[in-house]
């Protein structure tokens, strides 16, 4: 009989392939193999996927067991990548010249890593801060790694001291988006450790801004009080739509009365002016310019108006 072993674990070596002379056999789960032989001296070839080849000489006088340690040429290297409790699902890691991503349950391996040798890898996913690290690898081996967020979800919550808020919308950096009935928005992916400067605007409250240094997951709440407006819209019939707009904006009420259109950035540069000649209850006119807040002007008779607008892409 023959005993495979793995010669640093002492772990038994199933599907060992030992020959001698024309013989051959495999071993089993025990790492066991038998040979029927007469008295003798034979010479014995021992190979494994991910071994070392090894051949001795043995002497058979009677029935003997020759216990056998093979040295692995290469080990199997597993990752299991995790954020906290949570799993990640095409995270890439790299291993020398060998990339691969992990699967629906966090996990990927690589099969055959030359050993012994030092193993340096590298971890990547997308919202996520990278990892790099080394070690010294001489068998199969799972690496446990967490890897933090990079970015993270800010809510806004806005309440009033009085009434509600008229088309409120956020600006966080240079992303926009309007609150929902319930008073709340969100922005999505916003970069964690770094300064944030965010503005709230409505049509019936002053401006709101602020700054804001995310760590994690966060909620804003913000109290709109009455005051002054920065804009000042006097009351009157005109209705601008839609709003948020695409290519076009409309204007409905007196606009015989308009005598020119202006819209501006809020830096307070001019983007865009027309004179415009109604020949109904509305004008609508085509715009080109990219997302964002801007302000339209509209000069009438009756003094100038200011609303703001929002431009969103298709």
């Amino acid at each position: 009989d023959f005993v495979v072993e793995d010669s640093l674990s002492g772990s038994k070596l199933l599907n060992a392939e030992i020959a001698i002379g024309s013989e051959t056999g495999l071993t089993d789960a025990l790492g066991r193999v038998s040979f029927s032989l007469r008295a003798g001296t034979y010479t014995a070839q021992f190979t494994r996927q991910n071994y070392y080849p090894y051949e001795s000489s043995f002497q058979v006088d009677s029935d003997t067991s020759f216990n056998i340690r093979m040295k692995a040429s290469d080990a199997r290297l597993k990752f299991r990548v995790k954020s906290g409790l949570q799993v990640l699902q095409g995270a890439l890691l790299s291993v020398g010249g060998d990339s691969l991503l992990t699967n629906a349950v966090g996990v990927c391996t690589f099969e055959s890593v030359p050993v012994p040798g030092d193993v340096s890898y590298t971890a990547e996913k997308e919202n996520y801060y990278s990892l790099q690290g080394s070690f010294h690898l001489r068998t199969d081996t799972t690496v446990e790694l967490q890897m933090e967020s990079s970015v993270a979800i800010v809510e806004f919550v806005i309440s009033t001291t009085s009434g509600a808020a008229q088309n409120a919308y956020a600006i966080l950096e240079q992303d926009t988006t309007w609150f929902s009935q319930a008073g709340s928005c969100r922005f999505y992916q916003v970069p964690l450790h770094t300064d944030h400067a965010y503005r709230i605007l409505s049509d019936n409250f002053p401006e709101y801004s602020g700054s804001l240094t995310l760590s994690r997951d966060t909620t804003v709440q913000i109290v709109l009080t009455s005051g002054d407006r920065n804009l000042t819209v006097p009351n009157s019939s005109f209705t601008v739509y839609p709003n948020p707009a695409w290519d076009r904006v409309s204007l409905s009420g007196p606009v015989e009365s308009i005598r020119s259109l202006e819209i501006y950035d809020l830096a307070g540069k001019k983007v865009w002016s027309r004179v415009p000649h109604p020949e109904g209850p509305e004008i609508s006119f085509g715009i080109s310019l990219g997302a964002g807040v801007y302000i339209l002007k509209i000069h009438a008779s009756g003094g100038t108006y200011e609303y703001r607008i929002m431009v969103a892409t298709r």
